[in-house]
């Protein structure tokens, strides 16, 4: 049962009077908001009408914000653009998560960000790399590998053999880091500086991680594993998004 007219009311009201009691991030002066969340399965935009208006009335609070799980039907991405005013933009990834007619959960990542706020520059881009270093990390841990085949392998057989479903190799953890799930993405933005005063460049990163242990520490170990750090030390700043992140601040000589 979803909300009356008159709850729906309510929320509305209390956001805008006291979005920091909810939880929402205050609008402070030279100061940029930036933010990410896990849309679950942002796809058709056919729903109820007030909770797509709750959906804007949250991501206009933010000036980037990082969406994860938004699906391949990109029409919820422009109906939530849209609502929002036309000061905001959106930059979106290829799909990944599944080959093209494969089963799974084929979605993409999106930065929605206000322009008034931050320019778009050059780079936007999947994070990976090529086979070679696959290949080498295979070479290298193979002893793992091995033992990781042979001990899966067993658990397959035991599974046929009792009539039991195998276990999923989508669900199994891996002895080394070896490449994405779901690729992440990457754009390079500059916080657009006050008049006279440069801009700050810095690349964002949204990624749709699983994270088990210690998520504190989980995405920069990943990234580092993937050899992706280079792209956070040849900038001046950069925001790591994942879908366990709530909201960064940057307060330099910025608008």
């Amino acid at each position: 049962m979803g909300f009356s007219q008159q709850e729906w009311n309510t929320a509305f009201s209390l956001i805008d009077s006291d979005g920091a009691r909810f939880g929402f991030p205050e609008r402070r002066n030279r100061s940029v908001i930036v933010g990410s969340f896990n849309t679950l399965k942002l796809g058709n935009a056919g729903d109820d009408k007030k909770r797509w208006d709750f959906f804007s009335l949250v991501c206009d609070r933010f000036d980037l914000l990082a969406l994860q799980e938004v699906m391949d039907d990109l029409s919820g991405l422009n109906r939530l653009v849209a609502a929002l005013d036309d000061d905001y933009q959106v930059l979106v990834s290829d799909a990944t998560g599944a080959a093209p007619g494969d089963r799974g959960l084929r979605e993409r990542l999106a930065f929605v960000y206000r322009d008034s706020r931050l320019s778009r520059d050059e780079v936007a881009s999947d994070i990976t790399y090529d086979r070679s270093r696959v290949v080498k990390s295979l070479y290298e841990n193979r002893t793992k590998w091995i033992a990781w085949i042979e001990n899966y392998t067993k658990r397959v057989e035991e599974a046929h053999a009792q009539n039991r479903r195998a276990p999923s190799l989508s669900k199994e953890a891996l002895p080394e880091f070896l490449t994405f799930i779901r690729t992440p993405h990457c754009g390079a933005f500059t916080i657009r500086g006050r008049s006279g005063h440069t801009g700050i460049p810095f690349i964002a990163i949204n990624a749709h991680t699983l994270l088990r242990q210690r998520p504190e520490r989980t995405s920069w170990r990943v990234f580092r594993a993937a050899g992706v750090v280079g792209v956070q030390s040849q900038t001046r700043g950069s925001f790591v998004s994942s879908q366990h992140d709530t909201h960064g601040r940057s307060e330099y000589g910025i608008q």
